[in-house]
């Protein structure tokens, strides 16, 4: 926390300044977290010292909060969208993350491989119990901290640029009034389903006809974008910082059309915390997945008969060729249960696993037995607590 807070505001000195080497800088520093410090769920390590990505390394609800504020800040200065790319993976899978689907009690720290409850990092200052869900922890910090992560996205969804326009920069549903070209009052709304659905309606209401740009934010995950204006597709160029502008005279009742087609991705590592141990973890559009591991009587008591000792099994093919997306309504109103809109269908080995409490690890290698079944398909889930979204 002491680095995001202490760092981001070197880019503000660039526009009290015009010294671009202090933006310059603060990119850099951030660049580096995001190459040796970036856990799965889209937050750097932070259990007070940031290091290594590690399965069992924890970050502090403060610098789930931090970091979104930072790349926002960031975002605003540099004009750059793969620091909207960065906050949005952090804002939907850290974020939920970091409390109850009740919304009563929250952890201290969260981490990628929490299989055992107050195992290291997880115990941490007087207490804070770690990575259990409670409804206060000592300090005070994260508690206070937990609030700011929502009002933070939502408030920067859309933002005024300098040629008066205005900038879509985190997409969900929404709407906006602001001003716009010659000061012209504008309503804009946004209809969509994202993160699960890959279509976006942005429907754009001026006072009166008139002429302004609207900026786009193409996040980097996407590969083939679609654009249309008024059911009319539109071959419109990403710009060096990840945008596309349309400039035209916009009339009550334009609408713009987004599809931002999603793709699995499976990112894999070596733990620096495990010998070197290797892991995966498996993304679809913006989204983290994670083994679903139902709880009993909370998010700190996981149902006992819960199987979650697998490792993902591409038997030598492409991880990514092997799974299969299954797709569902989205319902109308979401409790965040563990089954959720969109489900990615994996194969997976049985392995014999048993992590210490006291120094939890990652295996150092394939471990396998007689009776242990392969190639078994299970599901994993965008559902953000009480998970596993690292695998050996």
């Amino acid at each position: 926390m002491s680095f995001l807070e202490g760092t981001t505001p070197w880019a503000l000195g660039y526009l009290w300044t015009g010294r671009r080497a202090f933006l310059d800088a603060t990119i850099a520093w951030h660049d580096l977290i995001e190459r040796i410090a970036m856990q799965p769920s889209g937050v750097p390590v932070a259990d007070e010292y940031y290091g290594p990505t590690g399965a069992f390394r924890g970050t502090e609800t403060c610098d789930v909060a931090g970091y979104l504020w930072s790349q926002t800040v960031l975002l605003m200065v540099s004009g750059q969208a793969r620091m909207a790319d960065r906050a949005e993976r952090a804002f939907l899978n850290a974020g939920p993350a970091t409390v109850s689907r009740d919304f009563r009690t929250h952890v201290y720290f969260q981490s990628p491989d929490r299989v055992v409850d107050n195992s290291p990092p997880c115990p941490h200052g007087p207490g804070a119990s770690g990575c259990s869900y409670k409804p206060t922890h000592s300090p005070l910090c994260c508690t206070a901290a937990l609030n700011r992560i929502l009002p933070n996205y939502v408030m920067h969804m859309w933002m005024a640029t300098y040629d008066n326009g205005l900038a879509a920069t985190y997409y969900g549903p929404c709407k906006v009034s602001a001003l716009a070209g010659d000061r012209v009052p504008v309503k804009i709304v946004c209809k969509t389903d994202y993160p699960f659905g890959e279509a976006i309606e942005v429907s754009v209401r001026p006072d009166r006809a008139a002429t302004f740009p609207l900026s786009f934010r193409i996040p980097g995950w996407c590969a083939k974008p679609e654009l249309s204006v008024n059911g009319s597709a539109i071959k419109a160029a990403i710009d060096t910082r990840g945008f596309v502008r349309l400039e035209r005279l916009w009339k009550p009742g334009d609408t713009v059309r987004l599809r931002f087609p999603m793709a699995v991705r499976v990112q894999t590592g070596r733990d620096s915390n495990s010998q070197g141990a290797p892991y995966a973890s498996v993304s679809y559009g913006p989204l983290l997945f994670a083994l679903p591991i139902p709880d009993t009587q909370g998010p700190n008591s996981p149902d006992p008969a819960a199987r979650w000792k697998y490792a993902l099994d591409a038997q030598g093919e492409s991880l990514e060729h092997d799974i299969v997306v299954v797709r569902e309504a989205m319902p109308a109103r979401w409790d965040w249960p563990l089954v959720s809109p969109i489900r990615l269908q994996a194969t997976g080995t049985s392995i014999d696993w048993s992590p210490d409490p006291k120094a939890p690890r990652l295996p150092a290698g394939p471990i396998a037995k007689s009776g242990l079944r392969r190639g078994s398909r299970w599901f994993l889930s965008a559902a953000p607590s009480s998970a596993s979204p690292c695998s050996r």
